[in-house]
């Protein structure tokens, strides 16, 4: 467990797949990833079990601080122990009003970076964003990370052909 002010970073809990599927079939979060096709809890389930064995990625469900609701999910994946570097993403807090604007995003980030910088020893993060989310890019950036590169028309999706931004975070 990852401890903070307003949420905390658990591991991932088998009775945590129903609430994640909802979020993940949720159209205010499925607009944001790459691939929007829906999943059944079955899928979830392998996703899980995944997790369990994949000694390259790590997954934490958020939960508001005081209570057992899962918020959301934060991660790393391609963990390379040799290059001491991994991959930011399966990031979401849920688009519920009483969560929106809380910090509870920020804060799972800054939890996740102390986690791979300070715990895990790793030297750097990236991370990718479609170009048109700007919410992200923007607390990437404030966060210190940097923006290196772009994949052109990268992804199809809805019709048409997306950009994606690449950005990264050394250890200092």
């Amino acid at each position: 467990m990852v401890k903070g002010i307003k949420v905390d970073l658990v591991a991932v809990e088998e009775s945590d797949l129903p609430q994640l599927l909802r979020y993940r079939q949720d159209l205010d979060i499925s607009q944001w990833f790459y691939e929007k096709d829906e999943i059944s809890l079955d899928q979830q389930i392998l996703w899980y079990k995944n997790i369990q064995e994949n000694k390259t990625k790590k997954i934490w469900a958020i939960k508001e601080k005081g209570t057992k609701r899962t918020i959301g999910i934060i991660g790393l994946s391609d963990i390379d122990y040799r290059s001491r570097k991994a991959e930011f993403g399966s990031f979401f807090i849920y688009p519920d009003p009483a969560c929106i604007r809380k910090g509870y995003g920020r804060e799972s980030l800054i939890l996740v970076l102390d986690y791979a910088f300070s715990h895990m020893n790793l030297h750097k993060l990236y991370c990718t964003t479609f170009e048109f989310n700007t919410v992200a890019l923007k607390l990437y950036i404030s966060l210190g990370f940097e923006t290196v590169g772009i994949h052109k028309n990268h992804i199809y999706r809805d019709g048409k052909y997306e950009n994606i931004m690449i950005l990264e975070k050394h250890k200092i």
